[in-house]
């Protein structure tokens, strides 16, 4: 347990590092190719550092760097093409983006292409081990944090709490607090006493890693006949059952039920054919995949990676580098 603990505090040192030092790269270049990703403390804050870092030898005299987003703000940048070129966000968000589904998102975003696949991100409610919530009904007049306001996870948390008849006005009448937190100071905040239950989306979370030390956490079942009609929404497409595995956290000693949605990576249409296929190779077979995805899947997450979501996530145009690597590896498009 405690190596296991150990390794992962080590090695997000060197992955924060490496986020520094590739960020770095894009300083003073002629050329730059910039990964939008999410807050400092969560999983695409890492991966895109991993990706960039991948990418720079693919594309010489470019400046390859990675830097803090959101899915929805990725969506939006990445369909303007000036300040980002590749983005991170999820199935469902890159379809409300393309359709440009109000309130969040003014217009249509039809210059996104899908490019590949990474994690399958669980639904994730933290509350501390010796909390008396027992239910996301029990969340009524608590003290949340949803995440920021334009994260997905903020988005699905107030769906979901609205399929249990709970909204975030009903909670603030109710004596409650609805936070607008990133990862790392819901963290400081619960640790402190002050906050009753954090969500996300993700795999291993760095910061839930940390709450798992302290205080010591418990994870909020995602069930009941409320789940199933909330996923049947069409605004929650490519959300699925799944189950956070018993052990993926040191305190997490029983299977719990939720659901997941995979991380999509997009690009900005006008990319070259060239370009978007050497990427999307890249995304599959080159060392992205590090321990920090070999451990998500010996903790029981789904593969990463994994052509086989292709498929089921593509659910707006792909771009044709990515197709045609897709066609190569045998991958039928919908």
């Amino acid at each position: 347990m405690l190596r296991f603990k150990c390794k992962n505090v080590i090695l997000l040192l060197v992955l924060l590092l490496l986020v520094i030092c590739v960020n770095m790269t894009v300083v003073g270049a002629e050329k730059t190719l910039l990964i939008g990703t999410s807050s400092p403390g969560g999983n695409w804050y890492i991966a895109g550092a991993l990706l960039a870092k991948e990418l720079e030898g693919l594309f010489p005299g470019v400046g390859v760097g990675s830097g803090p987003g959101g899915s929805f703000s990725n969506v939006v940048k990445v369909n303007d093409g000036k300040e980002m070129q590749l983005g991170m966000t999820n199935a469902m968000v890159q379809l409300l983006g393309f359709k440009g589904v109000k309130p969040f998102f003014e217009n249509p975003n039809t210059n996104i292409r899908f490019v590949g696949t990474v994690e399958s991100m669980l639904w994730q409610m933290v509350v501390p081990k010796n909390s008396n919530i027992q239910s996301i009904k029990d969340l009524a007049n608590k003290r949340i944090n949803p995440t920021k306001v334009g994260w997905s996870d903020r988005y699905f948390a107030e769906n979901l709490l609205g399929a249990y008849g709970i909204t975030f006005d009903s909670i603030t009448k109710n004596g409650g607090v609805v936070h607008g937190l990133g990862f790392d100071d819901a963290a400081q905040m619960m640790q402190d006493g002050q906050l009753d239950c954090t969500m996300t989306m993700g795999a291993i979370m760095p910061f839930i890693i940390n709450l798992d030390a302290r205080p010591g956490i418990r994870f909020l079942p995602v069930e009941g006949p409320e789940v199933d009609k909330l996923l049947a929404e069409p605004n929650m497409a490519g959300w699925t059952k799944s189950v956070l595995k018993k052990g993926t956290y040191e305190g997490l000693e029983e299977d719990v039920p939720t659901v997941a949605i995979t991380t999509i990576i997009i690009c900005n249409a006008d990319m070259s054919d060239e370009d978007v296929y050497k990427i999307t190779k890249a995304i599959y077979e080159s060392g992205f995949q590090t321990d920090m995805f070999q451990v998500y899947e010996q903790k029981g997450f789904p593969k990463t990676c994994n052509l086989l979501d292709v498929p089921k996530c593509a659910n707006i145009p792909v771009h044709p580098g990515a197709k045609k690597y897709f066609d190569e590896m045998g991958i039928t498009l919908p």
